[in-house]
């Protein structure tokens, strides 16, 4: 089990070094593509987390057109890594499991 001090300190190293990246970069109009790319897919397919992904996508299509599928991998992997995340897709993977089991046998309509 990670500490308090170990958990902030992990934490604050990204948070750091995305703060320092963003001061040399000047905001445009551009970096509303990807939320508006979220929000039309998710109006237009109902499918939010796949408009996530897609919006995350065109994000990192934004930043780097030639090397955006690595970079999405290495982005998607690093997050993967992370103990909190990990279990935080557990949890909810497995209470998603509950409900569509609790759906499925008709207990969700007792």
């Amino acid at each position: 089990m990670m500490s308090a001090d170990t958990l902030v300190e992990s934490l604050a190293e990204p948070v750091a070094a995305a703060a320092e990246a963003a001061a040399t970069i000047t905001p445009s109009a551009l970096s509303l593509i990807p939320p508006f790319t979220v929000l039309a897919i998710a109006i237009w397919l109902k499918r939010p987390i796949l408009a996530l992904v897609m919006g995350a996508i065109v994000g990192l299509l934004l930043l780097s057109p030639v090397g955006a599928l690595d970079n999405f991998a290495e982005t998607s992997l690093r997050v993967m890594q992370d103990e909190t995340i990990g279990w935080l897709i557990l949890v909810c993977g497995g209470f998603g499991s509950l409900i569509a089991l609790l759906v499925h046998t008709g207990g969700a309509f007792a």
